[in-house]
Parts: C-alpha cells; sequence; structure tokens
C-alpha cells in the first residue's frame, strides 16, 4: 500500500506558508492604517490633491463685510424663474470660492467672469443659483390673493408669486475659500434674502 505520509506533510507545509503569508499582509495592513490615523490625528493630513485640510473659521475672520443675496427674477418683486444671486466680499484675494445656500451647492465667479484656473485671485465673488427653493428652502412668504387684490386696488402693479420682502427669509450659506498659497477655508454664516439684486 502507498504511503500517504509525504502528501499530507506537503500539504501541512503549504498551510503553514500561507498562514505566514496572511499574517505578513495583516500585520502591514495594521500598520498603515496606524500611520494614516496618527498623521490625521497630527493635522498634518494631505487629501485630494495635496492640499491641506480645509480650516474652518468664523466669518469676520474671511470676509470683508456681510455676503449679499437676492431674487433676480424679470419683473419687480417677482419670484417666479426662482433664481437668486449670492455676492461676497473677502479681506484677502483668493482663487476660487464655493458656495451651498441651504444646502445647496453653487459656484461663485468674479463679477459674473467666468474664473479659469490660472487667473488672478480676487476679493469679490458671486453667483446664481436657479432653482434656489425660494420658498421651500428660503422661507419666502408670497403676497396671497386678498393682498394682490389690495395693492392693485392701490395702483400698484402685481402679479403671481409675487414678494414684497417680508418675513424672515433666508438660509444658512458654507462658503469654501481657496486661498492662492494653498490654504482652504471654510465659513458658515445665515444670510437675508432681499427681494431685488443689485
Amino acid at each position: 500500500m502507498a504511503s500517504f505520509a509525504p502528501i499530507i506533510e506537503e500539504a501541512w507545509e503549504h498551510r503553514r506558508r500561507r498562514r505566514q503569508v496572511l499574517g505578513s499582509a495583516v500585520v502591514a495592513a495594521a500598520a498603515s492604517v496606524a500611520i494614516v490615523v496618527a498623521t490625521a490625528g497630527s493635522g498634518s493630513w494631505s487629501g485630494g490633491l495635496g492640499q491641506a485640510r480645509p480650516v474652518v473659521v468664523t466669518s469676520s475672520a474671511v470676509l470683508s463685510r456681510p455676503p449679499y443675496m437676492g431674487v433676480r427674477c424679470p419683473g419687480a418683486n417677482s419670484i417666479a424663474c426662482d433664481r437668486v444671486g449670492l455676492a461676497v466680499w473677502l479681506k484677502r484675494p483668493a482663487v476660487s470660492v464655493t458656495a451651498t445656500i441651504a444646502g445647496v451647492p453653487l459656484v461663485l465667479n468674479h463679477r459674473d467672469e467666468f474664473l479659469w484656473p490660472g487667473d488672478r485671485p480676487h476679493t469679490s465673488f458671486d453667483g446664481f443659483l436657479q432653482p434656489a427653493g425660494i420658498v421651500s428652502r428660503l422661507h419666502v412668504r408670497p403676497v396671497d390673493g386678498s393682498e394682490m387684490r389690495r395693492l392693485r386696488h392701490r395702483g400698484i402693479p402685481v402679479r403671481g408669486q409675487t414678494w414684497l420682502g417680508e418675513g424672515n427669509a433666508g438660509g444658512p450659506v458654507r462658503l469654501t475659500i481657496h486661498e492662492p498659497d494653498g490654504r482652504t477655508f471654510v465659513t458658515h454664516v445665515r444670510v437675508v434674502l432681499r427681494p431685488g439684486w443689485g
């Protein structure tokens, strides 16, 4: 009868080698995770394109004046187009600024001019959001039917979806500011919505 001892011994040896390889891989993975966690905790972690992690600051640290947000629709006091503009002014020049209005993102440019990589930094930026959710997200209460009739009786031309600026309209704005030296700052500010733009 043939002996199976050499085959069994070879199988056990193969199993031991496999366990050693798996053990080494687990140790290496654990070491990598530890390095990442330690680096992130030290504040020196760089992600994405090698840029530093954004620093959260107060709005007064980066803005030279409060942001302006206003409805930009054709026709006086109309909100029918559901479009708003946002303008910000910075204390230091930036290469780009992105924003969210009540959680909805938009890109800000310099005075309606689209910015390209390599353009010189600016301190003023603006942009437009449509649909903005003027009623649903920014808490605008349009003029109701009885108020519209009263205004028309006084000779004030109003149409459907009209807002005269009353109430506590507006919402939270988050700004992400990218400066020329690679630093990125994030700030949060609540901005009041105005019935007109400009």
